[in-house]
């Protein structure tokens, strides 16, 4: 299992309801990373990036160097779970290392695609190869 070193992608691309809202700096980043890591707010200790968790992630995609964050989201409707990717940085959907990800991923299960706006989203996947 991987740490965020660094990484402070989600700090500012999902937003923390008692901190910040999306797409907004958090105030408690620097040029290091996270100033109150060991002791930041349980919204932030819950979520968990795929980059973090999955070992066939390769480390170049860590969301900070590719644009993008990856993460595990649950249907409201009928409680399946499908991949998000969110931009981590502004156009970060439209890099190629970030499109290629997600190509991947589509063929295997439905990925909700989250723009810099945090308001327009597509769907795409799975893909039958």
């Amino acid at each position: 299992m991987r740490d965020c070193g660094g990484c402070t992608a989600c700090c500012w691309s999902m937003g923390v309801a008692s901190l910040t809202p999306p797409f907004e700096s958090c105030r408690h980043i620097d040029g290091r990373g996270c100033l109150i890591y060991d002791t930041k707010p349980e919204d932030c200790t819950k979520f968990r990036c795929l980059w973090l968790d999955d070992v066939d992630m390769p480390d170049e995609a860590r969301p900070d160097l590719i644009g993008v964050i990856f993460y595990l989201i649950v249907d409201p409707v009928d409680g399946s779970d499908h991949l998000a990717a969110r931009s981590s940085a502004p156009g970060g959907i439209q890099r190629t290392s970030a499109q290629t990800l997600i190509e991947i991923a589509s063929r295997r299960m439905e990925v909700s695609i989250v723009h810099d706006d945090a308001v327009t989203m597509r769907k795409v996947g799975p893909i039958e190869v």
